[in-house]
């Protein structure tokens, strides 16, 4: 009996599938009906229920009319499309890519954009302007280069001038030591010019720190070692890196600035001493720290 029942309820599913398949795709000759049909077929009554519930809410919904008497014409809740402003736009982008791909026009007036701004801040983009090939532009950056040199010049000179007069203030020597690190980092310079500043925060740092070596701190020294390297004076940034370790032998500075000395110096026994050591340290390594003893160790 269950099993008749059930033949027969699959049977007449089945031919209500067959059903509505031929009369989407053959009579109303529309591309949809597949997919209802399957679910039809593998989902028995439910799926003839389905098909039921759908076709009577869409008659009911087609049949309605709109309500116009409370249709809005409030004028906030209008979606407006405006135009993109395609030239503010423009200057949003990288300073690099409108000179590689502008016009001499856009160039010069993202140029003159970024030189009204506070100089120091935008240098390193305006010395990329300085080989472009059109000649105003490279004249604009220049200019502004040549002005920023200037300023530069005269203010190290007043602050060296300044720790001189100071019989060998720190205080002075870090602020003198600190704006040439500034200007070397902006990229204007050329590889002697930047040697000759590399050396002047030496002869300042060196000179501070041995009139006042109790004063020192950790950053005094760490300038000091780099102005070193930066003249390409391994063996006395060596002599102020140990200094330096033995000074503060719990500052991870120590250790991050030696360990590429030793590094590059070729000093294998004193490298691997000091990376066993930190290792064996109960310093609190920064997440720099970290990264670099990482870094180490998987050498």
């Amino acid at each position: 009996m269950a099993a008749t029942f059930l033949s027969w309820l699959l049977t007449v599913n089945g031919a209500i599938a067959l059903s509505y398949l031929y009369y989407t795709r053959i009579v109303k000759k529309q591309k949809y009906g597949l997919e209802m049909a399957a679910v039809i077929l593998f989902c028995p009554v439910a799926g003839a229920f389905c098909l039921a519930g759908a076709h009577l809410i869409s008659g009911f919904l087609k049949d309605k009319e709109p309500d116009y008497e409370h249709l809005s014409f409030r004028k906030d809740k209008r979606v407006s499309v405006r135009p993109a402003d395609t030239e503010a736009a423009y200057y949003m982008a990288p300073f690099e890519d409108i000179l590689r791909l502008g016009s001499n026009s856009e160039k010069r007036i993202a140029l003159l954009r970024i030189l009204k701004q506070e100089r120091h801040k935008t240098i390193s983009y305006i010395t990329n302007a300085l080989g472009d090939e059109d000649t105003e532009t490279s004249h604009y950056a220049a200019s502004a280069v040549l002005s920023y040199t200037q300023e530069r010049g005269g203010t190290i000179s007043r602050l060296v001038e300044e720790y001189k007069k100071s019989d060998g203030s720190l205080e002075k020597a870090r602020l003198a030591a600190e704006y040439i690190r500034d200007y070397l980092d902006s990229g204007t310079l050329s590889q002697w010019e930047k040697i000759g500043y590399e050396r002047l925060i030496w002869e300042v740092m060196e000179a501070a720190i041995l009139a006042g070596e109790e004063e020192a701190t950790g950053q005094d020294y760490r300038m000091l070692i780099r102005a070193c390297r930066g003249m390409g004076e391994e063996q006395k940034a060596q002599l102020w890196g140990e200094t330096y370790l033995e000074r503060f032998p719990q500052d991870e500075g120590a250790y991050l600035i030696l360990l590429p000395l030793y590094y590059d110096l070729g000093e294998k026994e004193e490298f691997f001493r000091l990376l066993n050591r930190l290792k064996e340290s109960e310093i609190m390594l920064s997440r720099e720290g970290i990264a670099q003893l990482r870094f180490w160790m998987g050498l």
